[in-house]
């Protein structure tokens, strides 16, 4: 995005506002004319822009009207050229911004200075009479010529916000955005009797890895025997450890899981968040021997600043056209866009220079998710080498799916590989109680209770191969304790049955918010 942009739009409202406050006036209306007509010409077929402007003339100090109305004119510039040159040489000629008077309209020597004065950075010089007058020439289209000896109202800028303001709000949406779960599909009782969310802090479980030689023989009877003897590195432990690092696992293995709970606690330690920070992250792996004393996760990095980027989503909407080689501009740009998408667009130099200078994380998920199609694997992995290469001090994790990642044409130079491995039995037990104990506060359930069927369903996966095979995937260890939720504290024996009440629960969900 041209970098003058936000400053343009950020003029515009800054002007238009106070015109639009004192639209009783007849001079006010006639100083503001012109940028009026112009905005309403130039953002018409562009429902949302024509809603912003009229929210800001039905409320010109609102600072939420001002707001969307600077978001829209971003995307409005950012997708007209002639648009933007047009507008920029609008607010450079005055008129739109100046009311004239034949004297002075109280505006004080303290405003004798001021670039939104003039649109083009020039000076206003304090004229004897005690107001700000404008100097040098200046054209008004449609109204009075006011030269150096007329006093004239110029609009104060709006403040922008500070870099730490701006890191402030982008934590937050980050904390926001991956913090949350929707408990529907999942829970259908509790997302219907309210639009309740399942914390992700409450009810994360870590993860261990595994060798590939391993994972090559985890369907075999004697894996699972020797997993619960061995010991094995977390993936936090992997991520601790590697600056450039791809994560594998099974669908359903708690990829993306861990991707948005790492986000989620760094984002939380900065923010000062008591239910997801550094503390939550690095906490002890369930263990299998109860002589064993529980050791916190390693994490010597602290705070760093998480930027999570889906890259099915750069794939389709970040990548140069095919045949064209990407490189780590295409990513950043798809950063930055993405971040004006949110009304954070302010931040992104910010962003950049703090990912440069200090480092950060950047969160990479589902490279198996990428079509093959068009070259746009290799295309991802031009962008993501380069931008490592780019960005030195900046830490990145890529997640995929084990056999999307094989081929040895595709793997990312320089990268560590590490394997998720199956829930353990401790693992499993800790996920079901943490899953009962937050379903039970949001069902009302007392701690009794919620413990009692957290035991029985404990009971139901032990009791059975079929099921513990199932609940070492955490994501059907997930579905398993919703059906065990929604049928009463119960679970089918059969895996057809399983399968088949899974589609009556998310039926039933659908169904409920029609």
């Amino acid at each position: 995005m041209n970098p003058i942009i936000p400053e343009i739009a950020r003029r515009t409202v800054a002007l238009l506002a106070p015109y639009l406050a004192e639209g009783g006036k007849a001079t006010a209306r006639k100083a503001g004319e012109a940028l009026v007509a112009f905005l309403e010409r130039r953002l018409s077929g562009r429902p949302s822009a024509e809603e912003a402007l009229q929210d800001l003339r039905d409320a010109p100090q609102d600072e939420d009207a001002q707001a969307a109305l600077r978001q829209q004119l971003k995307k409005a510039l950012r997708d007209d050229e002639d648009f933007l040159a047009e507008l920029t040489a609008l607010l450079k000629a005055v008129q739109a911004q100046v009311k004239a008077t034949e004297g002075s309209v109280g505006v004080g020597r303290d405003m004798a200075h001021s670039a939104a004065a003039t649109g083009d950075g020039s000076s206003a010089a304090a004229a004897d009479g005690g107001g700000p007058a404008i100097a040098g020439d200046v054209n008004v289209l449609g109204g009075d010529f006011v030269g150096r000896d007329k006093n004239v109202f110029v609009a104060p800028p709006t403040p922008s916000p500070s870099p730490n303001d701006l890191r402030h709000a982008y934590l937050n949406h980050i904390y926001e955005t991956v913090g949350a779960l929707s408990l529907g599909g999942v829970d259908p009782k509790a997302a219907s009797e309210a639009e309740t969310r399942l914390n992700l802090s409450a009810v994360y479980t870590a993860l261990f890895t595994q060798t590939p030689e391993e994972q090559e023989r985890a369907g075999k009877p004697e894996a699972r025997l020797r997993r619960e003897k061995e010991r094995h590195l977390s993936a936090l432990a992997h991520l601790d450890r590697s600056s450039r690092l791809v994560l594998l696992g099974d669908p359903g293995s708690g990829k993306s899981t861990f991707v948005n709970f790492v986000a989620l606690c760094l984002a939380g330690e900065a923010l000062g968040k008591e239910e997801a920070n550094l503390k939550r992250l690095t906490a002890p792996l369930p263990v299998e021997d109860k002589d064993e004393k529980p050791k916190p996760q390693p994490w010597s990095h602290g705070p760093l600043l998480p930027v999570r980027v889906v890259l099915r989503d750069f794939a389709a909407r970040g990548l140069p056209p095919a045949g064209e080689r990407a490189a780590a501009k295409h990513l950043w740009d798809f950063i930055a866009a993405g971040l004006e998408d949110h009304g954070l667009g302010e931040y992104a130099p910010h962003l950049k220079r703090e990912l440069q200078e200090k480092g950060g994380l950047l969160l990479l998920d589902g490279l198996d998710e990428v079509p093959e199609a068009d070259q746009r694997r290799e295309q991802i992995k031009q962008a993501v080498e380069d931008f490592a290469a780019a960005f030195p001090r900046c830490r990145i994790l890529v997640t995929s799916r084990t056999y999307a990642y094989q081929r040895q044409n595709w793997r990312l130079r320089g990268f560590d590989v590490a394997v998720l491995a199956p829930f353990s039995d401790g693992q499993i037990r800790r996920f079901v109680a943490r899953w009962y104990a937050h379903i039970g506060q949001l069902r009302g359930l007392s701690p009794d209770d919620a413990q009692g069927r957290a035991e029985l369903l404990k009971r139901a996966i032990f009791n059975s191969d079929r099921l513990h095979s199932l609940a070492e995937r955490p994501l059907l260890l997930t579905l398993m304790a919703s059906l065990h939720a929604w049928r009463g504290g119960s679970l089918p024996e059969k895996r057809e049955e399983l399968y088949n009440d899974a589609v009556d629960l998310l039926l039933d969900w659908w169904e409920g918010r029609k």
